[in-house]
């Protein structure tokens, strides 16, 4: 497992962040999202859509669970943090989705018991410095971190 630790010194850098990831994104990744309320996964996943070119506003889901985008590739947008109980997680069928486009999942824990390891995984927590947000992302499976690492390293030292 790779492993890339970075901080982002505002909304528009988490954004970046999103748009940096999307370009290693292919049909049948599975991407958790983990943090706090506020912590910027939402944004995150704004800068992907944005990068894989969906004209569609990305907003968070928390309340519909899931969004679905179009773009280059089919994005899928969930978020279990009203989720109950794994049941409810089998409901959205997110095998079938990964057939055709990728799915990022805010608060994924109730469902890692009963999903595919995600093929990245990312950490965002608030910083003592308002904004900021230290951020790690784990590699799980056949990702070119080491290209990733220096394109966030271009981007976000500037």
């Amino acid at each position: 497992m790779d492993k890339i630790e970075i901080t982002s010194k505002s909304y528009t850098q988490t954004k970046l962040l999103g748009k940096l990831v999307s370009s290693h994104l292919k049909v049948g990744d599975l991407v958790f999202l983990n943090g706090d309320l506020g912590a910027g996964k939402t944004k995150l996943v704004e800068g992907i859509s944005e990068g894989l070119e969906s004209p569609q506003t990305t907003k968070s889901p928390t309340f519909v669970l899931i969004h679905e985008y179009e773009s280059k590739i089919k994005i899928y947008h969930c978020d279990l943090y009203r989720v109950k109980n794994e049941h409810e997680v089998i409901d959205l069928n997110i095998d079938e989705k990964l057939e055709n486009g990728i799915v990022i999942i805010e608060w994924p824990e109730i469902s890692k018991s009963i999903l595919p390891s995600p093929s990245i995984e990312m950490y965002l927590s608030h910083s003592d410095i308002e904004n900021y947000r230290k951020i790690i992302i784990n590699n799980y499976k056949d990702k070119d971190m080491q290209m990733l690492e220096i394109e966030i390293n271009k981007e976000f030292n500037k």
